[in-house]
């Protein structure tokens, strides 16, 4: 760069010119001409060749001390740049940012109209409940008692549940929408009593169940012993309380 005056950039430094001088001087030519012609090619200075540079057969001086005296004498002074140069200008970053287009943001897309997904109701679970005997009914002591609840169409048996007062628990199976049984043969205790029905399906999965109901049995009423005669032989009568209002005389 400093032989080259910077490719021809600035052709009259004078540090140019003084590393030339040294090159020139210390040099060959036929090392040189070649440099030249190219440096003549490029429009940049040449360096003056020296005519009286020894012969081949004699020393040639030290070059490189040549040229490290050289750059301690300028070490401590710049090279002047010639005022007569024109200055080297350069656009500022921001004058070109200036007459840069600025960037437009992208005009958001229209949004896709999409379709509100359709609401699907879960189907309603499905649901029965007990007919007889009503919530607070008072049975008999003894004897047949209906039990019915409402049909379930999905239902392929039903299992009906008794818990006695004591906490003794029955279970009947049936594939009718009712039972008849003799109560005092599940229910012998008097007290409340808590019932109810679950639905199964074929595979005996839970469908339904109803509401627990509670129904009440009371106490049997026995009076005492008679005796009498009947066709010769001793018989013996007591009265049993067979609900709230019903009584019936039992001989033996």
């Amino acid at each position: 760069m400093i032989a080259t005056g910077g490719f021809g950039a600035l052709p009259d430094n004078p540090l140019t010119a003084s590393f030339q001088n040294v090159l020139g001087e210390k040099i060959s030519p036929s090392y040189l001409n070649p440099f030249n012609s190219y440096m003549a090619a490029i429009s940049a200075p040449t360096i003056p060749l020296n005519s009286n540079f020894p012969p081949a057969n004699e020393s040639v001086p030290d070059i490189i001390g040549a040229l490290e005296s050289l750059f301690a004498q300028n070490a401590s002074a710049p090279p002047a740049v010639d005022a007569t140069a024109a200055p080297i200008s350069a656009e500022p970053v921001a004058s070109v940012e200036a007459t840069a287009e600025p960037l437009q943001p992208a005009a958001p897309s229209a949004p896709t109209a999409t379709s509100e997904p359709t609401a699907t109701s879960e189907p309603a679970a499905p649901t029965f409940s007990i007919i007889l005997p009503p919530a607070g009914a008072i049975l008999p002591h003894q004897g047949s008692v209906r039990f019915e609840w409402t049909s379930l169409p999905s239902a392929a048996k039903y299992i009906v549940m008794f818990t006695a007062a004591k906490g003794n628990v029955t279970t009947f199976e049936t594939t009718d929408a009712f039972l008849e049984k003799h109560i005092e043969g599940f229910i012998p205790d008097e007290g409340n009593v808590i019932w109810g029905v679950n639905a199964l399906d074929a595979s005996g999965n839970v469908l339904a169940a109803t509401q627990a109901v509670e129904f009440s049995k009371p106490k049997s009423k026995i009076t005492r012993p008679s005796k009498g005669q009947r066709g010769g032989r001793t018989v013996i009568c007591w009265t049993v309380m067979t609900s709230v209002s019903s009584f019936i005389t039992v001989c033996q």
